[in-house]
């Protein structure tokens, strides 16, 4: 297959960088800065001297990566583990959660976030609708 190239936007901070992003065969070939964004030379720190970007290939291409669910098989670190669908390991969650909250009540739990490194309503929306006040980010702190 041919090699595609499609424009992306990192969100591994802030800036949101627009990116080349070029794919063959469903695998990353390789990331690039994308020129024509208007920020380019006003981006800080600017994407070409950005440390994630010659990182980005091995972050989404490592062997290691975990692509799929896992469940723990046997003790705590034994290292042993299974794959699970993601129906299973959605139910399993949702069931921990509940016996929490059941047990404890919705305040035992708590969620924070960095500087915008995450999409901070989805907790805030998650955590409001388990009844938790307990979401903390930079702008709470």
């Amino acid at each position: 297959m041919a090699e595609q190239t499609a424009r992306s936007l990192c969100r591994l901070c802030n800036s949101r960088c627009r990116l080349l992003v070029h794919t063959s065969d469903g695998h990353l070939v390789k990331i690039e800065e994308d020129r024509t964004d208007p920020r380019v030379d006003h981006i800080f720190p600017p994407t070409r001297a950005c440390v994630r970007l010659p990182a980005a290939k091995e972050f989404v291409e490592h062997p290691d990566r975990v692509r799929f669910p896992l469940k723990r098989k046997g003790e705590r670190g034994e290292n042993r583990w299974e794959t699970i669908s993601w129906a299973q390991a959605t139910d399993e969650i949702a069931a921990k959660l509940g016996e929490l909250v059941s047990k404890y009540g919705p305040e035992t739990l708590a969620t924070t976030s960095g500087t915008g490194r995450t999409i901070l309503w989805v907790w805030k929306r998650f955590m409001n609708l388990l009844g938790s006040p307990n979401t903390a980010g930079q702008g709470t702190i």
